[in-house]
């Protein structure tokens, strides 16, 4: 944990015992936990800047104790980008104090794997790594109130892909966004990004080739500045592409190193991938186990949402990351490698089909749709895919292209337009779009009346507060072209963050490290830069991440283009965690003053058949591990 409390009158003095360092001011402190003060790769800067002072001093991280820094003010020195070099790495929090001026800034790192919480009251400005330490401080206790806007988002489908928000599940403590700074002054809070991303250094390059061997250059030096320190490691190892090439790329840096791969075992048949698992862990001769994830979800649920002081996120319950940081801790590991996030930092390339249609290139487009039914796994929402034909594959994504043109067009003659493109030009005939778009319509009001489209309560719906959508990630893109975004929207989104979030929680419990080596500024910035049609690598999607694993990951995973599908896992999951939940559900459970009641029984009813689209089943499971989730915060709140 990391704390502090301001009343801006001194920095004083520097106390140290075996738990925590503590700096205090003549009425303020800051104190770090022991598990930071051990971490091996996190970096805690505190540079503060005395009366009469023309410069700011570091008087914490030891690598750097005594250096100082000329600025008038926190706020130039942190524009200036002081501190870019050391801000590629993915764990950091960076304070500024200025007694001169009266003001402080606090830092969270570039990903947001480190949770970094503030509030502000006539008392002063305090913040945390957790924002359960600023509630239980008195003077901020008596005036929060539970955020009822953030609980309406909490419970709203597909709010998990909204821009990740600075509010939490308290109306007077707020979060710093990942890659931003907040700075205090005068009862006044500013926040701006911190980092800014360069993906144009990179233009020079201009083939793929070049690009795999950058990224390889760039992911050799990310993996081994995570385990450089340590002397037991431990990686996910999942068998996908991912946390693949993380493990391989140990055993290449440190062939001699013998260290843990772990595998998750969920017992399901399109989650089992632990046949490219033990291929991998037998090339890199890692000491490789099974780890089963529990079966009782409450428990863990429990435990963890009062690590977290808010709602679990996950789509899927917590069970499989838990068990995997505990076995690792068990095993005497300091550190856990992960591949977490790797799909969002490096891309996929999909977007490439997008981009042939918007320029007209119908023929590049055909090749694009023709290359990836002949390597895709296919499309998880298709039954039988891998049964269809070539031709059959081929019309199947070419109907996922159109349709949502069509069905979200902005008027009827866009929507002909794109009918008319698609029968002259691909040869897919009116009445086949038609036919999937009455399909569409008859589903709908198939289950108008029976799947809610919302299952907040309408007390709840009174309660809150209509406000825009925020765009605050887009404060990143600063100068950036448009071209940039898509990036930005894939790594900062709400689910993304609270995930990471956890499992800085879920590790810290643990008393072990995680490694996240995607989580690499100059990774990102790379990644950003491969062009859409490099990335869609002839339907394979990730070029330059198979490119630069060339020679280091065994080539059976290196070329796979399937994946581990979840849903059966997650349907088993859920109905062990609502049979199991009946005391959080009950009558007077305080979770029915934001959920409908009667919606959630209907969602219930849903649930329990298997006779429905795939759409259906995944609603409902959201509306009830969701509630579930919920209540079990709410119960941790009396």
């Amino acid at each position: 944990m990391i704390d502090g409390s301001f009343n801006f009158v001194g920095f004083s003095t520097k106390k140290q015992t075996e738990d925590e360092v503590t700096l205090s001011f003549d009425k303020g402190f800051i104190h770090f936990s022991n598990y930071l003060l051990q971490s091996k790769n996190f970096i805690v800067s505190f540079l503060a800047r005395k009366k009469d002072n023309n410069y700011f001093e570091e008087v914490f991280n030891k690598e750097r104790l005594g250096e100082k820094y000329s600025f008038s003010s926190s706020l130039s020195l942190l524009r200036n980008n002081l501190f870019r070099d050391r801000a590629a790495c993915q764990g950091f929090i960076f304070i500024v104090y200025d007694e001169e001026l009266n003001e402080i800034s606090i830092v969270r790192d570039t990903f947001g794997t480190v949770p970094l919480y503030y509030c502000c009251s006539r008392a002063g400005f305090s913040f945390s790594t957790d924002a359960e330490y600023l509630l239980r401080q008195s003077e901020f206790r008596a005036t929060s109130q539970k955020n009822i806007n953030r609980i309406a988002n909490y419970l709203t489908p597909r709010s998990d892909s909204w821009p990740c928000q600075h509010d939490s599940f308290y109306t007077n403590i707020n979060s710093v966004l990942p890659g931003h700074f907040v700075h205090y002054s005068q009862g006044e809070i500013l926040s701006e990004p911190f980092v800014s991303f360069q993906p144009q250094k990179w233009e020079h390059i201009s083939n793929l080739e070049e690009y795999g061997e950058e990224f390889r250059h760039i992911f050799k030096e990310s993996v081994f500045n995570n385990i450089r320190h340590h002397d037991n490691v431990s990686s996910h190892l999942s068998g996908g592409l991912d946390s693949s090439s993380v493990s391989s790329m140990i055993h290449y840096l440190l062939p001699e190193l013998k260290f843990n791969t772990l595998y998750a075992d969920t017992n399901t048949d399109l989650t089992n991938e632990s046949h490219y698992a033990k291929k991998v862990a037998n090339f890199i001769n890692s000491n490789h186990y099974a780890v089963h994830p529990s079966t009782n979800e409450l428990d863990l649920l429990i435990k963890n949402t009062s690590l977290y002081g808010f709602p679990e996120h996950m789509a899927l319950t917590p069970s499989l990351q838990t068990e995997l940081i505990i076995k690792a801790s068990k095993l005497g590991s300091s550190i856990l490698m992960t591949g977490t996030d790797g799909d969002s930092v490096v891309g996929h390339g999909y977007h490439y089909l997008d981009q042939l249609f918007d320029e007209k290139r119908w023929a590049d487009l055909k090749l694009a749709i023709s290359e990836r039914a002949s390597v895709s796994s296919g499309l998880s929402t298709t039954k039988n895919w891998n049964y269809f034909t070539k031709s059959q594959k081929e019309r199947l994504l070419f109907l996922h292209l159109f349709y949502p043109r069509i069905s979200h067009a902005r008027s009827v003659q866009q929507a002909l337009e794109v009918v008319n493109i698609a029968k002259s030009e691909f040869g897919i005939p009116y009445h086949e779009l038609l036919r999937k778009g009455l399909n569409g319509i008859q589903n709908r009001f198939k289950y108008f009346d029976l799947l809610p489209e919302s299952i907040q309560s309408s007390q709840l719906i009174a309660q809150t507060v209509s406000t825009p959508r925020t765009t605050e990630r887009t404060a990143l893109m600063k100068t950036l072209p448009e071209v940039y975004s898509l990036p930005i929207k894939e790594v900062y989104f709400n689910q993304g963050m609270a995930g990471n979030e956890e499992n800085f929680y879920l590790a810290r419990d643990n008393n072990i490290e995680l490694g996240n080596p995607f989580y690499d500024t100059k990774l990102y910035e790379l990644s950003m830069s491969v062009p859409a049609s490099m990335k869609y690598n002839h339907g394979r999607s990730r070029g330059h991440l198979r490119e630069a694993m060339k020679g280091i990951l065994i080539d059976d995973v290196r070329n796979r283009s399937d994946k581990g599908i979840f849903n059966e896992y997650a349907k088993n999951a859920a109905h062990r965690l609502y049979s199991s939940s009946k005391d959080f559900l009950s009558d007077t459970s305080e979770v029915w003053n934001y959920v409908d009641k009667a919606k959630f029984k209907q969602c219930v009813k849903l649930f329990e058949s298997d006779l429905h689209p795939l759409y259906v089943h995944n609603r409902t499971t959201f509306f009830i591990n969701r509630t579930i989730y919920l209540s079990i915060w709410l119960n941790q709140q009396i």
